[in-house]
């Protein structure tokens, strides 16, 4: 679970380095990915939500899976 932005290399603010994006890309594990969008990354398609209604969707759909 976590912003999208972990999949992305330099994600978040620089910490995310190729390495670790490609594990977690190649990761079989399920990925939960919150859409916060910062900088200039726009995932379109996708409606900009407030973070307290995008952690209850995020956690309605971790229970579904468990």
């Amino acid at each position: 679970m976590g912003s999208v932005s972990v999949m992305m290399v330099y994600g978040l603010l620089g910490e995310i380095t190729p390495a670790v994006a490609t594990a977690i890309s190649v990761s079989k594990a399920d990925k939960l990915l919150l859409p916060i969008q910062r900088g200039n990354i726009l995932l379109v398609g996708i409606p900009r939500t407030p973070l307290p209604h995008q952690i209850e969707a995020l956690v309605y759909r971790s229970r579904r899976k468990a």
